[in-house]
């Protein structure tokens, strides 16, 4: 990508071997890129001019503090910067830290496991003034994560119905008056199907009983016996 100004590019990272591959790379990717590579986020660079972006490496093979302590130097250090974190990490739990880190405010964030392309395209991105996270990270933001066993929501059919009834707006009063229950027992009903579909609230019940994330299976029970006694 041609910028008509200099990019000021800033990299810090304890490995020497891996600020060297991402100087080179950003020199390659990026037109008119003036790259510097740091160890430390207290090192003095760029003393005139202030970084447009500062790419700092972290692991996972580091602790949680260290590199929250890191990230916490570089935030200070280039209040002004957009940071964009590249973090080496593991395979069991590759965004454990990712919330932690954007709440402190950084722009991008890439990890190990994604292609030299997914690296430039956040460059680029923040290079534009936006944000940008690794779509792996995203999708684990969202909970979007794809689900290898499939969840069953067991209801009997009298849950069902007051479920149906509570998501097209009814009250507990409003349906215990219509089916000539008491609320109290409307209202034990409507918490025992919250905790049966893992819902906080009918917000979410809608989502799980209506965008096929979960298969409900609806219990049968045997009919009651029906009184044919008239007065």
């Amino acid at each position: 990508m041609i910028h008509s100004q200099p990019m000021h590019i800033v990299i810090i990272g304890k490995a020497a071997l891996e600020r060297w591959g991402l100087a080179k790379m950003v020199s390659e990717k990026i037109e008119n890129a003036e790259v510097v590579s740091l160890e430390d986020p207290q090192a003095v660079a760029l003393q005139a001019v202030p970084a447009d972006i500062v790419v700092l490496c972290l692991s996972q093979i580091d602790s949680d503090h260290e590199n929250l302590s890191r990230l916490q130097d570089t935030l200070k250090r280039y209040a002004r910067s957009r940071i964009l974190i590249l973090e080496s990490v593991s395979e069991k739990q590759p965004f454990k830290n990712l919330s932690a880190y954007l709440s402190k405010g950084i722009s991008g964030y890439v990890t190990s496991m994604d292609l030299p392309e997914v690296f430039e395209k956040c460059l680029n991105k923040l290079l534009s003034g936006n944000k940008y996270i690794c779509p792996d990270g995203l999708e684990w933001l969202l909970g979007l994560a794809v689900q290898t066993k499939v969840e069953t929501v067991t209801l009997t059919r009298n849950e069902l119905n007051i479920a149906e009834q509570l998501l097209v707006g009814r009250s507990v009063t409003q349906i215990a008056r219509e089916s000539n229950r008491k609320a109290s027992t409307i209202s034990t009903i409507k918490k025992t199907i919250l905790r049966k579909t893992n819902a906080k609230n009918i917000i979410m019940l809608g989502e799980v009983l209506k965008s096929g994330q979960s298969d409900v299976l609806v219990k049968s029970r045997k009919p009651a016996a029906v009184n044919m006694e008239h007065s």
